[in-house]
């Protein structure tokens, strides 16, 4: 009768104990976010800045999900469309960088 007992209950809640034992021991593999490369990082920054009217020190990047985005507003903009936007300001850049 006690071999019984052992067999059904204590026997399976001795393995659970080792499976539970293991998977709590096993590491998860956090992946390292690298952080994007911008080119002309600061010049879009500060396009983004003069064309929104705002201090470019507010202008931030989300790296999860590829974009600007102004804290406390609605205002994202993926890096890639500010990129675009940026390059084909001609006239901004006419006016406002130093071409030498």
């Amino acid at each position: 009768m006690n071999r019984k007992i052992v067999l059904i209950y204590l026997l399976p809640l001795f393995y659970s104990c080792i499976i539970f034992t293991y998977l709590g021991c096993t590491k998860n593999k956090i992946e390292e976010k690298k952080p994007i490369e911008i080119p002309n990082k600061e010049k879009v920054i500060k396009f983004l800045s003069f064309i929104l009217n705002v201090p470019s020190s507010v202008i931030e990047i989300n790296y999860d999900t590829k974009s600007f985005f102004i804290p406390n507003t609605i205002f994202v903009m993926s890096i890639e469309d500010a990129e675009n936007l940026y390059n084909n300001a001609n006239i901004y850049k006419a006016q406002f960088e130093n071409n030498k």
